[in-house]
C-alpha cells in the first residue's frame, strides 16, 4: 500500500512540475470601460497583462445593429501593453461592442470584446 501511495505521489508531483505553464494576454483594462455609459469617446484603449504587438492585433467596433464603424489605424502604447485607436466620428447614442484580438507572448491568438453606451 505504500508503495503505491508513493508511486501516486511521484506520477502526481511529475505532472505538476513537468508541465509547463503558458499563459495568455488578459485584457486588463479597456476605455471606454465594459459596461459603461458614455459621452462618445475619442479613443479606444486597450491594455493587456503582459507585452502585446501590432503584429496580428485587431480592434473593431460596431453598433448596435451590427455595422462597423470606421476607427483609425491601431497604435503601441508608450507600456507596450496596450493599444489604442482613434474614434474619428461622434458617435450616436446606443450602445457599441469592441471585439479586439492580439497575438500572447506564447504564440496563442487571443480575442475578446466587450460593450458599451454612449448617452445622449
Amino acid at each position: 500500500m505504500n508503495r503505491l501511495r508513493a508511486l501516486l505521489g511521484a506520477v502526481a508531483l511529475a505532472a505538476t512540475v513537468g508541465t509547463p505553464a503558458f499563459a495568455h494576454s488578459v485584457l486588463k483594462v479597456a476605455q471606454p470601460a465594459a459596461n459603461a455609459i458614455v459621452s462618445t469617446p475619442e479613443t479606444l484603449t486597450l491594455t493587456f497583462g503582459e507585452n502585446v504587438g501590432l503584429d496580428f492585433a485587431t480592434i473593431t467596433l460596431k453598433a448596435e445593429d451590427g455595422s462597423e464603424i470606421a476607427i483609425g489605424d491601431i497604435a503601441p502604447g508608450t507600456d507596450g501593453h496596450s493599444l489604442s485607436a482613434p474614434v474619428p466620428a461622434e458617435l450616436a447614442a446606443g450602445k457599441y461592442t469592441v471585439t479586439w484580438g492580439v497575438l500572447s507572448k506564447d504564440g496563442h491568438p487571443v480575442k475578446g470584446d466587450y460593450s458599451f453606451t454612449v448617452s445622449p
